[in-house]
């Protein structure tokens, strides 16, 4: 069944629970979601990301993505510390290497 976002029927009763689709939201381990962040059922915010203030996760965000604005965009990467990631994918911070595969940022031991 596809989700219709009314809270009534055309004749202006209330939907039941069966008319709505629940779904989850899938947050991985180390992974920070800001104040006021809206995340979309069915998206997964992978491990190590940061999901912004005020962000609207409409789909899934890559491990140490930092995603901001509505809708959320990558606008960097970020450690497991917090950091953010320079252009070599090496955290200031703590030294740490890291490097992108398919779309997403692994560390590198």
């Amino acid at each position: 069944m596809t989700a219709i976002p009314r809270a009534a029927a055309p004749d202006g009763s209330p939907k039941a629970d069966a008319d709505w689709v629940v779904s989850g939201v899938s947050v991985e381990r180390g992974a920070a979601i800001g104040a006021h962040a809206v995340v979309v059922g069915g998206v997964r915010i992978g491990a190590w990301s940061m999901v912004g203030s005020g962000a609207v996760a409409t789909r899934d965000v890559p491990a140490h993505a930092v995603v901001a604005g509505n809708p959320a965009r990558r606008i960097g990467w970020a450690c497991r510390c917090g950091h953010p990631l320079d252009a070599a994918f090496i955290c200031a911070a703590c030294g740490t290497k890291h490097m992108l595969v398919d779309a997403a940022v692994v560390v590198l031991v």
